[in-house]
């Protein structure tokens, strides 16, 4: 059980699941087990969002030296694709 409300649930896959908590702030990534055990994998910081401008986002995808990232939804008729150049963080 949650200690407090989750603000959103993704499905990653058959047996992973994201949970935003605190203000969007922190992903928490979780793993479901064949008996439905639910652990608690990793919690991950946000250090920064971007406006995704596009209906119904569902896939994204980031290049493997982290530089460049993906989006890929919309609904029925209007799909779209979105790309990204992912810089280091201003502090």
């Amino acid at each position: 059980m949650f200690e407090i409300n989750p603000l959103g649930v993704v499905c990653v896959s058959h047996d992973t699941l994201c949970v935003t908590v605190g203000g969007y702030k922190e992903v928490l990534l979780l793993s479901v087990s064949t008996d439905n055990t639910i652990i608690l994998t990793r919690v991950i910081s946000l250090l920064g969002s971007y406006p995704v401008e596009m209906i119904w986002p569902h896939t994204i995808c980031v290049s493997k030296d982290g530089t460049r990232m993906a989006v890929s939804g919309g609904s029925e008729g209007a799909k779209k694709l979105q790309l990204f150049k992912i810089s280091p963080a201003m502090s």
